[in-house]
């Protein structure tokens, strides 16, 4: 009996050992992991990205909240900053430039400066939306005078209509189509009343062959030398062109490498073009600048409603652009309602202040500052 008990008593003692050894080790590991998780955890709050100035990790900026703080609220038809003189404007472009860098990778990008005398004009891109910009200062003793070209496309079907068009007190700057009845009558009656005058260079659009662009656009399967061909045979049939601007060409103007055969012929001519901007997708502008071809972008559409009033109403909207920006493009169509709300808006538009000039004086050049 004594050695039962005995026994009982041996593994009770033994029992208690073997709990309190894995109960040592229990805490031990619980303290490994409080000491794992403490290391994990500061460094992951040391990896956040800490706004300049300090602030609290909650309050980490976005790059819209970041630009906003120089630029004020984003609008898409432009920001307009005023600065002091250019090289207050080149300052400025430095800090804009700073925040784009310190944005994380394509969030925040800014488009290549073009420069005029009184503007540094270029774009900044934020999460994939683009917002134009104008740093504009003031010459010395010279008053800023807003600016607006009003092109007028598909010229060369009614001469009488188009005469009206030029007769206007405004310089209308004509673009004309090639191969019409009246193509050449009416670049003759251009020229003969001074007035700058561009080809209308008819280019492929989404939904071709169902919308034909014309005899001999320029299409999407041509090979370089074919297009090439066809942008000179188009500039001989409008010779004395300043400019080009595309007719249609929603499909072929978001085509690089077609784009680039097609600008290049422009600027070998010592020609500029105009986007029509008949795509939100269009590289015009883009492969303009990388090959230093002067260009120019249409910001307003007058008369995709063909009535007077609705016409008025655009005709508003881009005089207020050019006093808001400095300048403005508007393009219109030979249309009988478009006429009439040119005459009766002339008023207005010199009342506003605002000078209706031809498009080349709007041209910016190349990309860089």
């Amino acid at each position: 009996m004594t050695r039962k008990g005995s026994s009982r008593g041996g593994s009770r003692r033994k029992g208690g050992a073997a709990r309190k050894g894995r109960g040592g080790r229990l805490w031990w590991g619980l303290g490994l992991l409080v000491l794992a998780v403490g290391v994990v955890g500061t460094y992951l709050v040391q990896s956040l990205p800490v706004p300049r100035g300090g602030g609290d990790l909650g309050m980490v900026r976005s790059p819209t909240a970041r630009l906003e703080e120089l630029l004020g609220p984003l609008d898409p038809a432009g920001v307009r900053v005023q600065v002091a003189s250019g090289r207050g404007a080149r300052e400025f472009s430095s800090r804009l430039a700073e925040v784009a860098a310190a944005a994380p990778s394509g969030d925040l990008t800014l488009e290549p400066w073009s420069q005029t005398s009184q503007a540094l004009l270029g774009a900044v891109v934020v999460e994939g939306r683009r917002y134009p910009l104008r740093l504009e200062w003031d010459l010395p003793g010279v008053k800023h005078v807003p600016q607006l070209a009003v092109v007028i496309d598909d010229m060369g079907r009614n001469l009488e209509l188009e005469r009206q068009f030029l007769d206007l007190p405004l310089e209308i700057t004509p673009s004309l189509l090639p191969h019409l009845h009246h193509t050449g009558e009416v670049a003759a009656y251009a020229a003969a009343r001074g007035r700058e005058f561009l080809l209308h260079l008819p280019m492929q659009p989404r939904d071709y062959p169902r919308q034909n662009p014309g005899e001999g656009a320029i299409l999407e399967g041509m090979d370089e030398a074919q297009a090439r061909a066809g942008v000179r045979a188009l500039l001989r049939a409008v010779p004395g062109a300043a400019g080009a601007n595309n007719h249609m060409g929603s499909r072929l103007t978001e085509l690089r490498e077609p784009m680039t055969w097609v600008l290049d012929e422009l600027r070998a001519e010592g020609l500029f073009f105009l986007d029509s901007v008949t795509t939100g997708e269009s590289v015009g502008v883009e492969v303009a600048r990388e090959l230093g071809l002067g260009w120019a972008r249409r910001d307003v559409f007058l008369d995709n409603v063909r009535e007077v009033a609705a016409v008025g109403e655009q005709l508003d909207k881009a005089a207020a652009l050019a006093r808001e920006r400095g300048t403005a493009v508007a393009i219109g169509h030979p249309h009988r309602a478009t006429l009439q709300a040119l005459a009766e808006w002339a008023p207005r538009l010199r009342a506003a202040g605002v000078r209706v000039v031809p498009l080349g004086r709007l041209v910016r050049r190349g990309g860089g500052a």
